[in-house]
């Protein structure tokens, strides 16, 4: 998942992480065959030339969905602001 929001992918060189944590997710089982799954998130950054740390808190939901095959794949993910 990208947690370097606003970040073109040709600018991911000229970066410095300055902060990057995510909660232990709690997965709740909505049916037999659909469940998801919450954590809270922080990512912050600096661009090179700047001297401002930009990102943010954000609390992510992904939705699971378990295939003919047995094995639990993503099916959706919410990325509220």
């Amino acid at each position: 998942m990208n947690y370097l929001l606003g970040i073109d992918k040709n600018e991911r060189n000229n970066i410095r992480i300055v902060k990057a944590y995510h909660t232990t997710p709690i997965t709740l089982i909505l049916s037999g065959i659909t469940a998801k799954s919450l954590y809270t998130a922080e990512g912050y950054y600096i661009k090179e030339n700047e001297d401002h740390e930009t990102g943010g808190k954000f609390s992510p939901t992904v939705y699971w969905k378990l295939d003919d095959d047995n094995v639990w794949r993503v099916s959706d993910f919410d990325f509220p602001p």
